[in-house]
Formats: C-alpha cells, structure tokens, sequence
C-alpha cells in the first residue's frame, strides 16, 4: 500500500513537469516580436574634468559647449524571429542646439543598414532623430552613442510598431529584470531537484519496507513449519494481516 501511493505522487509529479516542459515549449516556439531599448543614464564629460580645476570648451561646427554630455541607448531585437522595416525616433528634450546620434556595433553589414535622418532646418527644442533599418536578425544588438548640450536630460525613445512588443527600460531596471529571472531560474531548477530526490527516497523506502515484510513472512512461515511439521502436500496458514500485506 505504500509503495502505491508513492507512486501515485511519482506520476503526479511527472505529469505536472510534463505539462510545464511542454508549456515552456510551446511559448518558445510560438512567434514572438519584441523590441528593447535600454536607456542608460547620461555622463557629463566635461563637468568631470572641472572637479579637476581643468577649463575645458568642447566646440563642435560653430559652437562651443561649456558642458558635453554623452548617453548610450542600447537596441536590442528580444524576438525569436526577424524584425523587418524597422522606425523609431530618438527625442532629445529640451533646447539642445547641438545634439549628435551615432550608431555603434562590431557588424560592419548591420552598420551600414542603420540609418539615422533628422531635419538640421528643425527648431532645436526637443530635437528629433529617426532611426530606421530594414530587417533586424533575432538576437541582435547595437548601440546608439548620442552626444548633446545642456540640459543633461537623458534621450528618450518614441516608438509605434504594428504587431511588435516595445519594451523601452532604464540601465537599472534591466540589471533587475535579469536578476529577478535568474533568481526565478534557480529557484524552479532548487525545487525540481528536491522533489526529485524526496520521490527517490520514498521510493527507496518503500521498497525495503516491502522486502522487509516479504523477509518477515518468510521468517514467520519457517517458524510454523519448524514448530508444527505438517503432512506432505499441505500448506501453513499464513496470518490473514500478512496475506493482505
């Protein structure tokens, strides 16, 4: 009896890592269109070297900035397929009479893809870049290095795709996000494993209980037949609680 209630929760278990695996599997490979942008706070270059006590003027074309502040914002394609016709704008806010966009990556071909417009007749107030490319390999990754006066405001991203998730996050809150998940991944990988090794055991002790019982009969029916010689062909009587075990 209790070797069959353990195996009862054995299959329980079973058909519930089942249903999970297969759950995990089918979000896996189902489409999935999704696009981040991490935006990482801004550093003020020249602001760094005046705690120094060093004067220093950055002039770009004609104008001179008593103050360069330089921001990264990382895209990135989170699907499981390729994105194409890609359009999103890069917003600088505030007055920014100098404001630049640049594109970085190691991948020369995805490089030369990215364009980046932007209107130099437009009003400086809330400058605006367009950034476009026209198809974007799943699991790809570029930088956009932007360079621009005061205020030191951080870029922000403008983005409307049909069909496509949009996920725009700060430096901080992905650090988290990867770190809640690896959190989560460990904590399901700790507890499958735990309820692994308690289904091995009780089945490890209901098997010697069973051998134990059996050894015990055994024991018990040599104990009959030593004390009470019976006449050939007839059997000892087993007690009715060790028949039923």
């Amino acid at each position: 009896m209790h070797g069959d209630w353990v195996t009862a929760i054995a299959s329980i278990i079973a058909a519930v890592l089942g249903c999970f695996i297969t759950y995990v599997f089918d979000r896996y490979r189902a489409t999935k269109k999704s696009l981040r942008f991490i935006v990482r706070p801004p550093e003020r270059i020249s602001q760094e070297l005046k705690r120094h006590g060093t004067f220093i003027e950055v002039k770009i074309g004609d104008a001179i900035l008593k103050n360069l502040n330089v921001a990264t914002v990382t895209v990135r394609n989170a699907s499981n397929v390729p994105l194409e016709n890609i359009s999103f704008d890069l917003v600088f806010p505030g007055d920014h009479p100098v404001a630049l966009a640049d594109r970085v990556t190691s991948d020369d071909k995805l490089r030369e893809a990215i364009k980046i417009d932007f209107d130099p007749q437009a009003s400086p107030t809330n400058k605006r870049f367009t950034i476009s490319l026209p198809f974007f390999n799943k699991g790809e990754t570029f930088d956009l290095k932007t360079f621009y006066d005061d205020p030191p405001d951080a870029p922000r991203i403008e983005c409307r795709l049909a069909d496509i998730e949009t996920r725009i996050e700060t430096a901080e809150e992905f650090r988290a996000k990867e770190a809640r998940g690896r959190r989560t991944a460990m904590i399901a990988a700790s507890a499958l494993t735990l309820l692994s090794a308690i289904v091995f055991m009780w089945s490890l002790v209901a098997d010697l209980r069973g051998r134990q019982r059996e050894a015990e009969i055994a024991r018990r029916v040599l104990e009959i037949q030593r004390s009470s010689p019976l006449p050939p062909g007839l059997k000892p009587d087993v007690p009715k609680e060790d028949r039923m075990k």
